[in-house]
């Protein structure tokens, strides 16, 4: 005897089987025995599916910051890029082949199953399905990061780069370019050992001489020079904000501080008038 089979009981999951490669992650659904088993009312359900659908991919402003940015000058800059956009697509095409393959996968298991006459067989291939549904969403998720994040680079090139410039002169090596690079890295490097320790490290000390004389001059007054000027912007701040410290002075009433960023920064600026900014010439902190 052939047992009855409705493809609406295999669609629980997902809302169109045949659409899986949309990368739609809205229409993620948990599993109703999730549900049952951990007795979750609305808006707890509410709370996981957003964790299905939660983007926890890298941000805009880590890519832009703390990757594009490491590359200091726009030429490097550029670079680290494309090779963040290389990355992305093929992680992007390699998930994307995953879907295109679980489709199909969903279709002939959907097949196989409404050709069945065993109950535990098909209870199987539910199993089956269930797993392929969770590789699914996982994937669907992967695809919308890898999307943004392939995007953001793309937009960062061309805010360097500009919509008429020629992105070949990035591609190629450039020598000249390669020594600014250097230049800019070492000096900010050993700027930092200065603000750190008040000398240059043995290591970053002994990458400056193996340099160039003529580099190593160049590097060694930029680290210098701008650890001065560092050093000065953070006495600076300190000296803004000696009133406030003083409140933390009798240990009677000592509380321990709270971070509160984004609030304290605005009244900081505002009120002490200290600003930052960057000159988009030559990438300088400018106090």
């Amino acid at each position: 005897m052939k047992v009855s089979y409705e493809k609406n009981e295999l669609s629980q999951l997902l809302k169109d089987a045949d659409d899986i490669v949309s990368a739609d992650v809205e229409n993620i659904k948990i599993d109703d025995f999730i549900t049952e088993e951990f007795k979750l009312d609305k808006y707890e359900e509410k709370i996981v599916e957003s964790a299905l659908r939660f983007d926890n991919g890298q941000s805009n402003y880590s890519s832009v910051n703390f990757v594009a940015n490491t590359g200091l000058v726009p030429y490097k800059k550029v670079q680290q890029c494309l090779m963040e956009v290389e990355t992305r697509y093929c992680s992007f095409k390699e998930i994307l082949r995953k879907l295109q393959r679980a489709k199909v996968s969903v279709k002939m298991l959907v097949r196989d199953m409404e050709n069945l006459t065993d109950d535990l067989e098909i209870e199987m291939k539910k199993i089956d399905y269930d797993d392929l549904m969770y590789d699914i969403t996982y994937w669907k998720r992967k695809l919308v990061h890898s999307k943004r994040e392939l995007k953001v680079y793309i937009d960062t090139i061309k805010d360097i780069v500009g919509d008429s410039g020629n992105i070949e002169d990035y591609v190629k090596e450039n020598p000249e370019e390669e020594r600014k690079y250097w230049i800019a890295r070492m000096t900010k490097q050993a700027s930092m050992d200065i603000i750190s320790y008040g000398r240059i490290g043995t290591g970053n000390m002994e990458s400056i001489l193996l340099m160039d004389e003529r580099d190593q001059l160049e590097t060694l007054n930029g680290s210098l020079k701008y650890a001065g000027l560092l050093n000065t912007a953070i006495g600076k701040i300190n000296e803004s904000l000696e009133g406030d410290f003083r409140q933390y002075l009798n240990l009677e009433n000592l509380q321990m501080p709270r971070m509160a960023l984004q609030t304290q920064l605005l009244e900081f600026n505002d009120k002490k008038e200290i600003k930052f900014s960057t000159d988009p010439e030559t990438n300088e902190i400018i106090i």
